[in-house]
């Protein structure tokens, strides 16, 4: 089922109030009402008629609320509000960090909810370098996504060292490099660090104005947060048996503990034959662990597809799919790497040994 919404901003007497609509096929449009940074004031509900398309619902809605003075806000009425986390270094992706469940449960999941909530802005990416971590979001009322921030950090069991950064542009920390490291590669290093915040700041530009009203799409998770200490004793499992440490694996570089097959280049072909060998060997549940966001369970139709950087494996561990963000993708396991060598048996080249 298709879920959209549309998020409208009015200035009345420099305070941003909101108007956000969402509508799915389930034949209903729901219109919240409310000043940014607070809890929707009022909430109204309407049955669409009969095969009413829930985009255009909201599209015609809300050019009746363009009328009103609703509209998208310009980049000059919004802030940016950098939040700059202090974290433990760590070689290799984030997931792979001791403290990233924490800080992503803790921390930035509750602020993205809390803003998604109040109406009071959107994340705009992130930028992280040796000990630093930030999140950056673009806000029309400062001192209530402030507060909300303010809220999270006080509910969390654990603390992070945070500050909280709003102006008009994103906040850049002071780049360190250690005292021991030469001067020639130090300055390598530190225009390096500066070449990518420059990158990172230039990829954030947002367009705000639209003549259309179009719709977001709003995507229902099929993937379930894996946390605490289960999530933990996964990553200690992943390591322990197949060396995987959300750092690089073959073929990129580490070192597997058993046979490894990889592709040059993803196969999308190779999906519904995949499923078919795994089928009857998957013992569930079956895990994503996302080097950018953590370890999920996920549903086996959905294995070959999502990850960016990371594993699929089951709740036995007897086989390993990496997929890189080089776009290849290696297995791991006796009987799964004897079962693709079948599949590709008029195609040899296809699979490389590592």
């Amino acid at each position: 089922m298709s879920t959209y919404r549309l998020t409208l901003y009015k200035q009345v007497n420099n305070e941003w109030h909101y108007c956000q609509m969402t509508a799915s096929n389930a034949g209903k449009m729901i219109t919240a009402l409310g000043k940014c940074g607070a809890a929707p004031s009022q909430l109204t509900e309407v049955l669409l008629p009969p095969q009413t398309d829930p985009s255009t619902a909201i599209q015609e809605a809300g050019a009746q609320w363009r009328k009103q003075g609703f509209d998208y806000p310009r980049r000059k009425d919004m802030q940016v509000m950098s939040l700059h986390f202090r974290v433990a270094n760590v070689s290799g992706w984030p997931a792979g960090a001791p403290w990233f469940e924490d800080w992503k449960t803790f921390y930035q999941e509750p602020v993205d909810q809390l803003l998604t909530n109040t109406a009071n802005g959107f994340a705009n990416g992130s930028h992280r370098l040796r000990g630093h971590y930030l999140l950056y979001y673009y806000v029309l009322d400062s001192e209530a996504a402030r507060s909300s921030v303010e809220s999270v950090v006080a509910a969390a069991p654990v603390r992070f060292p945070l500050d909280i950064h709003i102006s008009d542009r994103e906040m850049h920390p002071k780049i360190e490099i250690d005292s021991g490291v030469p001067t020639p590669l130090a300055d390598l290093y530190t225009g390096f660090e500066e070449m990518a915040l420059a990158i990172s700041e230039a990829s954030q530009n947002v367009v705000f104005q639209s003549v259309t009203l179009t719709p977001q799409v709003v995507h229902e998770s099929s993937r379930t947060r894996v946390r605490g200490l289960d999530a933990q004793v996964l990553r200690l499992a992943l390591r322990e048996r197949w060396g995987f440490t959300c750092n690089y694996w073959p073929p990129l570089g580490g070192t597997p503990k058993s046979e490894v097959v990889y592709m040059t280049e993803f196969d999308a072909q190779l999906e519904m034959p995949l499923l078919e060998i795994l089928k009857n060997r998957i013992q569930n549940p079956v895990y994503l662990l996302d080097c950018e966001e953590g370890i999920f369970k996920i549903d086996p139709a959905n294995l070959y597809r999502g990850a960016y950087e990371g594993v699929v494996f089951d709740d036995g561990l007897e086989w390993i799919i990496y997929f890189s963000h080089h776009n290849t993708i290696s297995f791991g396991g006796n009987w799964l790497i004897k079962a693709l060598r079948e599949h590709y048996f008029d195609q040899p080249d296809r699979l490389k040994t590592w």
